[in-house]
């Protein structure tokens, strides 16, 4: 699951930050790198997972950190919802991995992926 994401990131030139528990896939915007997805291990308290942060008012991702208007946030969050792999959680949205995911579902998240650089390219960051 997370191979083929990385293999994207790697593919794209995305950072990719290390933790403890997993990882975080960014995007690099004229030198500002903004998390935009959360990859959790099975070791982690969170369990195999992938988050999102959809909402201003955040601390991190592309909501907190660029010029996308509101309706384009909504936009992306609910593709990703349409994937019927995400749920909300209130401040994230939450992929859980409690079984395999077809190359098919992992591609959707790629694409969407694609989606918000092409957004954030758009429309900048904050400022």
């Amino acid at each position: 699951m997370f191979e083929k994401i990385l293999g994207f990131a790697e593919l794209r030139k995305l950072p990719i930050h290390w933790g403890r528990r997993g990882f975080s896939v960014c995007l690099d915007q004229d030198g500002v790198q903004i998390p935009v997805l959360f990859c959790y291990n099975l070791s982690s308290e969170r369990g195999q997972s992938i988050y999102y942060v959809p909402r201003r008012g955040e601390t991190v991702g592309i909501a907190a950190n660029t010029a996308v208007p509101q309706a384009e946030l909504d936009r992306l969050s609910n593709r990703l919802l349409n994937t019927n792999l995400f749920v909300s959680t209130g401040a994230y949205l939450k992929c859980s991995i409690d079984h395999s995911l077809t190359d098919e579902k992992i591609d959707q998240i790629i694409n969407w992926f694609e989606d918000v650089i092409d957004t954030v390219s758009k429309h900048g960051l904050n400022g």
